[in-house]
């Protein structure tokens, strides 16, 4: 231990010596920096950095270990006042900074506001226009929406790729998670029947074997299936099911797993009796329970809930998402280091510093990777592959918070603080973005959770027609003020780069519907039909082309292998631009569907706005055959055929150049089958 170390090991906290060694390292790294910027000795920064944090330790007490951990002087928020006061010659600031958060974010809105106008205006000035009024306003709201979309995909791929990762700070738990930390693995699921109960029961066993600390712990937090009646047969019978699976367990490794299970309650929104509020009902009542102790929303429980009175942290997943051996204990050392801990401003009414939740990187699992040539396709290409690096979130490494998909871990109090009352009653489908942003979520990049992905075209996009619906319920959140629980008008608490985040999957679910709109206006309106249908086959295409060409610069020098994985990545790319063009007419239709409904039931009719369906129930959807593709899709080669009647009446000349666009959509059905149809374990993802 360095004579540095030992003057760190004083922290009021008593956290320095429990970090890991990066930890350290870069607590040191910033005593020399002060020393340097300030003349003085490191040993003296470090001395001085222990006599403020003791005294505001004797300010504010023992549990502000925050306020008063020596981090907050050397790299956290009060590094600039501690540099003042050591007489510092030269402002010495944080990097992760609110203030330097938001002064990026406005630097990236400016770049795609310039970047998407400047394109916009290149469209305005080479294409021919025929058009005028409403037309001409339609016509340019659709190329606004297709060039945004390459302008905020390609910069936000960009800077992923360019930004070095830079890993939170974390404690060293290596010898045991300790008891001010104990954390609860829950997974919400539904007790469907005696296969779904004991796949659960045997996923939850391996979790366990793949993460067995003595401080965590394992819950089943379920309900019953939807029903028309507040009871049914069968429900008996499948508490006893899962309450004998998991004493099995028990009898095995010991006290470690619980089931909490809720009745029904009647939904007058939806029209039957379900579990109230579905994933989001479990978790808060699962919350309410841990802080409070009353168990008694969960009337059918199994093991010892004592033992869940100290509970810290809580570890959701979903039931087709894996916990990776060592990762749980990975996000107990990340969420607990003092400079991470969440801080809820009052005021705001969200978590402004620190971070009350954990999201890892979600990777398609190996198994659903390697199913179909579709997965295939979806499957994200490994950057370290290429680059010999693990690509960072760009939200995460440039503006300190990152999306929250509903995996993770959260710190029980800070996320039940920040969502007090916020989200009003059977209105939100998709409450995981508005989670992260009240609770302020960051992205670690260095843990994955491997998750199942639907195995076809058609299970995927019923999963996006529900995220789309789920999207546009949140239209509100944009505004001023919002509608909280029980209806009363607030104050909207979430941030500009929460709302932006909203608006961007709002403004991401119309791309389709504005290429199939602009092809057709090109072809029916415009003066330069060929222009115009190359200029948006470019829009589709000059993403890969820029990513291919800044991968391919990044790897310049590293030899023929790597050109070679950069090559194969980048056709990939290619493929999936062709494939997005042929269903890009049939999603815009399903897309349409999506926000008519979710419209009509949030503003009109105010029923079946929590309509959800089980992954599983989609896998029904990977078994459908060549026939059931053109059945369900027929709207792509009807409309098809309607386009190339009409071209062929009103402008035939324009029929040469519509074809092979024309060609792709009729063949989606086709082309969709193909691409879902199972194949052989031997087959490996491409690089």
């Amino acid at each position: 231990m360095t004579s540095i170390e030992q003057v760190l090991a004083g922290d009021p906290s008593r956290d320095f010596m429990r970090m890991d060694a990066s930890a350290r390292a870069t607590y040191l790294n910033a005593v020399d920096e002060l020393a340097n910027a300030n003349g003085l000795p490191a040993v003296e920064v470090a001395r001085r950095a222990i006599e403020v944090s003791t005294l505001a330790s004797a300010m504010l007490g023992e549990p502000e270990q925050r306020s008063v951990h020596v981090g907050t002087v050397l790299v956290g928020h009060r590094r600039e006042a501690f540099a003042k006061l050591l007489g510092a010659r030269e402002p010495v600031r944080p990097s992760g900074t609110p203030r330097t958060y938001g002064a990026r974010f406005a630097r990236y809105m400016a770049i795609v506001l310039v970047g998407t106008i400047s394109l916009l205006a290149l469209v305005l000035h080479f294409l021919g226009w025929n058009l005028d009024g409403f037309g001409l306003v339609f016509a340019g709201a659709a190329w606004l929406i297709a060039i945004s979309h390459v302008t905020v995909s390609l910069l936000y791929k960009l800077m992923s790729m360019l930004a070095t990762p830079s890993p939170l700070l974390r404690m060293d738990f290596t010898a045991g998670i300790p008891d001010d930390c104990k954390t609860l693995v829950a997974i919400p699921s539904i007790l469907s029947n005696e296969e779904t109960i004991a796949r659960l029961v045997a996923d939850l066993e391996r979790r366990f074997q793949q993460n067995p600390d003595r401080n965590i712990s394992y819950c089943l937090l379920s309900d019953f299936m939807d029903s028309a009646g507040e009871h049914h047969v069968s429900d008996e019978s499948l508490i006893a099911s899962a309450v004998s699976k998991l004493k099995v367990l028990e009898r095995r490794h010991g006290q470690r797993f619980f089931l909490l299970h809720r009745a029904r309650r009647w939904n007058p929104s939806e029209e039957l009796w379900m579990g109230w509020e579905r994933k989001r009902g479990k978790l808060a009542d699962l919350n309410d329970f841990l802080c409070t102790g009353d168990p008694a929303k969960f009337p059918f429980c199994s093991g010892d809930l004592r033992l869940l009175r100290d509970v810290r942290y809580v570890i959701t997943l979903d039931m087709d998402v894996d916990l990776p051996q060592g990762s749980a204990r990975r996000l107990v050392e990340i969420i607990a280091h003092p400079l991470n801990l969440a801080f809820l401003d009052v005021e705001k009414g969200r978590v402004t510093e620190g971070y009350g939740i954990l999201q890892p990187r979600p990777r398609i699992g190996e198994a659903d990777a390697v199913a179909s040539l579709f997965t295939r396709l979806c499957a994200a290409t490994d950057d370290r592959a290429i680059t010999g690096k693990i690509a960072g979130d760009a939200n995460q490494e440039f503006f300190g918070e990152g999306s929250y998909y509903g995996k993770g871990i959260y710190d029980i109090a800070a996320f039940r603080a920040s969502m007090d009352r916020k989200i009003p009653e059977n209105q939100v489908l998709s409450h995981d973005l508005l989670e992260g942003c009240f609770a302020r979520c960051a992205i670690i990049s260095d843990v994955e959770f491997p998750e199942s992905h639907p195995r076809s075209y058609a299970s995927d996009m019923s999963r996006r027609h529900r995220w789309v619906r789920g999207d546009w319920q949140l239209l509100p959140w944009l505004f001023p003020k919002v509608r909280g629980e029980g209806g009363v008008k607030l104050e909207n608490p979430i941030s500009a780069l929460g709302r932006w985040k909203i608006f961007d999957n709002m403004r991401r679910s119309l791309v389709p519907i504005a290429l199939t709109c602009l092809f057709i206006i090109g072809w029916l309106m415009s003066t330069q039909p060929l222009y115009w249908t190359l200029a948006l086959v470019l829009t589709l295409a000059l993403p890969a082309i820029c990513i291919t060409g800044v991968r391919a610069f990044l790897v310049r020098n590293e030899g023929a292998k790597k050109l070679r994985s950069v090559i194969s990545a980048s056709t990939r790319l290619f493929v999936l631009a062709v494939v997005g063009l042929s269903f890009s007419l049939f999603e815009g239709l399903l897309i349409v569907d999506a926000i008519a409904r979710s419209t009509w039931r949030v503003c009109v009719s105010r029923k079946k706005i929590l309509e959800w369906k089980q992954s599983n129930e989609l896998r029904v959807r990977d078994m459908m055959s060549l026939i059931d593709y053109f059945n369900w899709m027929k709207s792509s080669p009807i409309c098809s055929c309607g386009l190339f009647t009409i071209i062929w009446k009103l402008r035939p000349d324009v029929l040469p150049i519509a074809l092979p666009i024309l060609a792709l959509w009729f063949v989606a059905p086709a082309l969709a089958y193909a691409l879902s149809k199972p194949l052989g374990r031997s087959k490996l993802p491409e690089a």
